[in-house]
């Protein structure tokens, strides 16, 4: 990093950007900045209708993958790097697992969708928090997905 280079280049921020951040951050900014260039995790959600996040976690573990359960979802299964080949992850392909963001999981189940309720999911994209509340409802009721996106 060259001394001469200004903070918001140096830490990859978008000058329209620079000056909000350092508002909301002060003399932390520098530390949120370079935390948003860290690789994300994979996180995925448990299909409890095929089984507990335990067995999910311990088949993944057996596999020789570092999972820790996430920190607030009770569903979820947390991957320390993305750099993962998913079909190697035991329980995808059957869909015992789903790719999902831990923010994703924990909106579906605020929502708190019950068996036998009628749920419209208007963000529905490609289906994720979709068939959370499907797992939540236990196949009972009646779920519509729907999305602005055509895809």
């Amino acid at each position: 990093e060259g001394a001469e280079m200004d903070a918001a280049s140096r830490l990859e921020c978008p000058s329209w950007a620079w000056e909000r951040f350092r508002a909301a951050y002060g003399d932390g900014v520098d530390a949120e900045l370079r935390a948003l260039q860290l690789d994300a995790p994979l996180d995925l959600r448990v299909n409890t209708l095929k089984a507990t996040r335990h067995e999910a976690l311990t088949a993944i573990r057996s596999a020789g993958f570092a999972a820790e359960r996430t920190p607030y979802s009770p569903v979820g299964i947390r991957l320390p790097s993305r750099a993962v080949a998913l079909g190697a992850i035991p329980g995808l392909r059957e869909g015992v697992v789903d790719p999902q963001d831990e923010g994703s999981q924990l909106v579906a189940l605020l929502l708190g969708a019950k068996p036998g309720e009628h749920v419209v999911d208007y963000c529905a994209g490609a289906g994720g928090k979709t068939l959370a509340l499907a797992a939540q409802m236990r196949n009972k009721g009646r779920l519509v997905a729907m999305d602005v996106d055509h895809a």
